[in-house]
């Protein structure tokens, strides 16, 4: 067994939510409504309503004294966001199965090795992208030359990197995310 401290799935997953959305905890738990702040703190009761056993009235004691109907909005629209695909949903069904592997371990958290894993994979975005950009840059040039075959022939390519991207490297990004 490891030396690392025992941490309660709530505080985990505010620290989880937090990292996700660039926030702080306080931030998670305070009374602003901004978007940005509403949303995290959607996805945070959310996530602890899936993990635990609380009720609503205690999760909305966990977020600041929130009032048990707020907390059941929050969780309603994310679990509409997830239902309908929606990107906020996408993140709360990534961190919750992020947050189910790390409380099944014991509620061991390697807060490094997560950094190092975050670090690299922002790394590998900016080039692929980078990469991209290239590749089009030079059919854009070309394209001065001969545009409607061209459009036609980027438009395929663009469907094969699409179908690509689906069958290789989304699946690969879900499971580095596992």
């Amino acid at each position: 067994m490891t030396d690392k401290p025992y941490v309660s799935p709530i505080a985990l997953i505010k620290k989880f939510v937090a990292r996700e959305f660039e926030l702080s905890i306080i931030d998670i738990e305070s009374n602003r409504r901004a978007r940005g702040y509403v949303q995290a703190r959607w996805v945070a009761m959310y996530l602890v309503r899936e993990l635990t056993t609380l009720s609503f009235p205690a999760i909305g004691r966990h977020f600041g004294g929130r009032d048990h109907s707020s907390v059941v909005h929050g969780v309603q629209k994310i679990e509409a966001d997830v239902k309908a695909g929606r990107k906020l949903g996408a993140v709360a069904l990534r961190l919750l199965d992020q947050l189910r592997k790390v409380i099944e371990a014991g509620g061991q958290y390697d807060e490094e090795a997560h950094e190092a894993c975050t670090k690299e994979l922002g790394a590998l975005e900016r080039e692929l992208t980078a990469s991209v950009h290239r590749d089009f840059e030079l059919l854009r040039r070309e394209a001065a030359h001969r545009p409607v075959a061209l459009l036609e022939e980027v438009k395929g390519l663009a469907d094969k990197i699409r179908a690509r991207d689906r069958e290789t490297v989304l699946p690969l990004f879900q499971e580095v995310g596992r």
